[in-house]
C-alpha cells in the first residue's frame, strides 16, 4: 500500500481510507512502523460493489520517530477477485515540536 517516511517525530492522529468494498468479506489493514506491526488495524467492511466507501481510524496521537517508515499491510482479505480495490489512504499527522 505504499510507504511514508516521517521527516521528523510525529503523532499520527487519523487514518481515512476511501475504497470500493469487497462484496465477500471485510478487508483488514494493519499499520507497520519501522518493520514492526503495531496492532493498529482498520477494518474495511464488505459492501456494495463499485461504491465509494470511507472508513476512519482514530490513532489518538500514536507516536512515530523521525525517519521511521510507516506502511499499511493487508492482514486479512478474501482472494483478489472479491477483495476491496480502488483504494486511497490518507494519514493525518502532527509534527512534535521542541526536538533537538
Amino acid at each position: 500500500m505504499g510507504t511514508y517516511t516521517t521527516p521528523c517525530q510525529v503523532e499520527l492522529n487519523l487514518v481515512t481510507v476511501t475504497y470500493w468494498p469487497s462484496q465477500v468479506t471485510a478487508v483488514v489493514l494493519e499499520m507497520e512502523v519501522g518493520g514492526v506491526l503495531t496492532g493498529k488495524q482498520i477494518t474495511l467492511p464488505a459492501g456494495t460493489a463499485n461504491t465509494d466507501t470511507t472508513t476512519t481510524l482514530d490513532l489518538a496521537g500514536f507516536p512515530v520517530g523521525m525517519g521511521q517508515v510507516v506502511r499499511w499491510k493487508v492482514d486479512s482479505a478474501p482472494t483478489a477477485p472479491g477483495s476491496a480495490w480502488h483504494l486511497s489512504l490518507e494519514q493525518s499527522l502532527t509534527p512534535i515540536t521542541g526536538q533537538a
